[in-house]
């Protein structure tokens, strides 16, 4: 039976249902012409998903909670009836139910734009969370896609995107089960492809959302916990990853979007991801996976006789309904459509910043009307599949595993990057979306900064020598593997010996030091050395090789960075732990001041930081403060994702007067763990050292004014716990820690400091 038979009621309520805020949990139909039923249950939003076989009614998709309203209807208009164990907790649905099933639009929640001129405030020293914007994406059939609705989907792409709870440097990425699956057919069966999201008041930090093409939303284990991997990477090329001097020699593709397989047997030949999965090239060929430009491949084995999976989805072919993140009202007439193309959003002037690669797909719908809908850019998906459709066959042991251990963003504090040299209008207009403009931005186009901080957002505050300046990471390039070599007129053995150390060729590199030893001392045009990239790739044995060949430890770069610390940014202990045994100093810093030890806390090192401090070989300064005068521990505490081995291993180290030292913002180490709302390590040091509970700023704010200020509740508690916790401090303006969440709205701190200063005990207060 085709869907244009469906009775209009009965479309009209499997096309609304998906704005209800509640859990669809199956869709049953016994006679399509005439009536069906429905099992809602009103739970967090959203929460959608339902199985519908046209061919083969009555199904019933998803697991059914033992609590759900029973709603049936027909032609005539029945009443439903609900049957929980706990009626008050559920609406029953009546009549047709389409007058309960109204749309509801997502409600971003707003930035809170107060200033009160206090640094003590959070807002005033990091960057502005304003929203992601990416006005400047255009996709040509975008311009078909206007009609007289309130919204199209060019004006959802332009609109501000405010990042949700997620790890983002996964959002939009499309997945499928992974080798730890124990979900059943959660995700639509075996082969099923989800997208990763971002989800408003998500309890968990600590796994992935992902809503699957048939609409469920579920969370999913990244390695995180017990080391379990629920998901696979099935493309990335959503998050706008392009191989932009590789062409595929499949089909001639000129610029590989997505996962790159480099063939290990034949010289210079690379395949797309689709070409790759679609067996071109000898099946016996080993070959390397390269998930991202400027990332270490990884070997996978030959394809000939390995698991292959066909994929299901969202893909051309497939029948299609609004879906969660719908906006465009009757757009779609209430109806079922057809996928017929997958899309690309491209920059304004090309491919980046701002591209984003098949995240769009394009929907005719029965009355002929044809659009471009969201399927996982940005991680939104306005559809969801009504009969899914195949996109072909895929090697699934192949792909890389969603690991979220991993997950940062693409810069970390200490990065090196260069400001992108593009035209000033653009730089300019994607400055003025996210972080501002100054007119002396400008000035670094084209050079080499150092990251100082980045945001939950991944927005970045890059130094350029005595400057400071916030950016949108889209116009940020991060040094890699491929910047080490010579570009221009350069002495050919250092470059051939910088070329072999890339790929770790460690006879080559033995045979270049051998019959030209000063090759290993010199660095290239770009002032790196052979050493410096071997330690950052962690290509050990090249690394041996080169010192052995008397390469010099302590030589730096055009930075300030010697090998160690390049080791260091690598994340590759066993190089670290081999430079410091053979004589790298650990206390060497670059023009900012900052250490290995620095540049392991910031790129979240736990392995490469525990090498450094248990160093037997030199003396190491754990609170080494940078030119911000920030030590390696503000470092670890700045950062926006929770590292807790990384603060509990410095506190462990650090002496009380470590402690105690002041940044050039005066924070002490309390004081800053209480500005960016770290409980973990508030408690960690006031454990340490509880006699500096009450050490004032230079403007008198205690850690307790500062968490009160920017609203950390269960800071407030910790602090509060300390019996010398001095409750009445004020500012130099004369404002109590109370006084300062009154003008911020902070009630639930309003609460308990009114009732500690009420004389409630404080262990029956913090209790509660």
């Amino acid at each position: 039976m085709d869907e244009q038979q469906l009775g209009s009621e009965l479309r009209s309520l499997v096309a609304k249902t998906v704005q209800y805020k509640a859990a669809l949990k199956s869709v049953k139909v016994d006679k399509p012409e005439s009536g069906g039923t429905v099992a809602v249950r009103e739970s967090q939003p959203i929460v959608v998903h339902f199985n519908y076989n046209i061919a083969n009614s009555p199904i019933v998709g998803g697991n059914l909670q033992d609590s759900y309203i029973n709603y049936s209807y027909d032609n005539n208009g029945a009443k439903g009836v609900a049957i929980p164990p706990d009626p008050q907790q559920h609406k029953v649905l009546t009549g047709t139910g389409l007058e309960q099933l109204k749309e509801q639009e997502d409600k971003e929640p707003k930035a809170d734009g107060q200033d009160t001129g206090q640094i003590s405030k959070k807002q005033d020293l990091e960057l502005k969370e304003d929203g992601r914007e990416i006005k400047d994406t255009t996709v040509k059939e975008l311009a078909e896609n206007v009609c007289k609705e309130e919204h199209t989907v060019q004006e959802c792409i332009a609109a501000p995107y405010k990042q949700e709870k997620g790890d983002w440097s996964f959002i939009g990425m499309r997945v499928v089960r992974g080798p730890d699956w124990q979900q059943g057919d959660q995700d639509g069966g075996c082969g099923c492809v989800g997208t990763v999201v971002t989800v408003k008041d998500a309890e968990s930090k600590s796994r992935i959302w992902v809503r699957w093409d048939s609409g469920i939303l579920a969370e999913y284990h990244g390695g995180r916990e017990g080391h379990k991997f629920d998901l696979r990477i099935f493309d990335n090329a959503q998050r706008g990853v392009k191989h932009p001097r590789v062409a595929c020699d499949g089909c001639l593709e000129n610029g590989v979007v997505g996962i790159r397989w480099k063939c290990l047997q034949c010289d210079d030949y690379d395949l797309c991801h689709s070409c790759y999965n679609e067996c071109k090239h000898d099946l016996d060929h080993p070959f390397m996976r390269i998930d991202e430009p400027g990332v270490p491949g990884v070997k996978v084995p030959c394809r000939l006789g390995a698991t292959r999976l066909k994929a299901f989805g969202i893909f051309p072919g497939a029948k299609v309904v609004r879906g969660p993140d719908w906006k465009w009202k009757d757009q779609d007439e209430q109806s079922v459509g057809t996928v017929t193309e997958v899309e690309n959003v491209k920059g304004k002037d090309g491919d980046s910043p701002g591209s984003s690669y098949r995240s769009l797909v394009r929907v005719r719908w029965p009355a002929g009307n044809s659009y471009n809908y969201r399927c996982s850019f940005q991680g939104k998906m306005d559809l969801q599949y009504f009969k899914k459709a195949s996109n072909g066959e895929f090697f699934i042991d192949h792909l890389p595993v969603l690991d979220a251990t991993k997950c940062r963003p693409w810069f970390a504090i200490g990065d090196k990057v260069r400001l992108m040299d593009i035209d000033l209008d653009k730089l300019k207009d994607l400055q003025q979306k996210r972080c501002g403009w100054i007119e002396e931005m400008k000035n670094f186009r084209g050079r080499i900064g150092k990251v100082k901080m980045v945001d939950s957002e991944g927005d970045v505050r890059v130094k350029f020598g005595r400057s400071l300046y916030a950016y949108n990471f889209r116009c940020l390039q991060k040094k890699t593997a491929a910047d080490y070599v010579t570009r221009g007129p350069y002495t050919a053995y250092v470059n051939l010996l910088i070329k072999s150390a890339v790929t770790g060729d460690t006879s080559k590199v033995k045979e270049i030091i051998t019959d030209h030893p000063d090759a290993a001392k010199h660095p290239n045009e770009q002032g790196i050395t052979a050493l410096q990239v071997a330690a950052h790739l962690g290509h050990f044995d090249v690394v041996s090789a080169l010192v052995e060949g008397n390469a010099p430890l302590e030589l730096k770069d055009g930075d300030g960075d010697t090998a160690l610390a390049f080791a260091v940014m690598g994340n590759k202990p066993d190089v670290v732990q081999y430079l410091l045994l053979v004589g790298s100093n650990p206390n060497t810093y670059d023009e900012h001041g900052v250490t290995p030890l620095h540049l392991a806390a910031g790129h979240a090192n736990d392995a490469c930081a525990q090498a450094l401090i248990s160093s037997q070989e030199q003396q190491f300064d754990v609170n080494s403060q940078d030119i911000d005068g920030d030590t390696p521990l503000f470092i670890a505490i700045g950062l926006p994702r929770d590292n807790n081995t990384m603060i509990d291993l410095l506190i462990e180290h650090t002496t009380d007067d470590g402690l105690r030292l002041t940044n050039n913002d005066d924070f002490n180490s309390l004081h800053f763990a209480a500005f960016h709302g770290k409980k973990h390590a508030v408690e960690k040091i006031l454990q340490r050292s509880p006699s500096m509970i009450n050490l004032v700023k230079n403007d008198c704010f205690t850690a307790l004014h500062i968490a009160a200020i920017n609203g950390y509740t269960e800071i407030v508690k910790t602090l509060l716990k300390q019996e010398n916790c001095d409750i009445s401090a004020r500012t130099a303006k004369g404002q109590t820690a109370r006084d300062l969440a009154f003008e911020e709205s902070k009630q639930e701190c309003i609460d308990l400091l009114d009732a500690v200063s009420g004389g409630k005990k404080r262990e029956d207060i913090m209790a509660k």
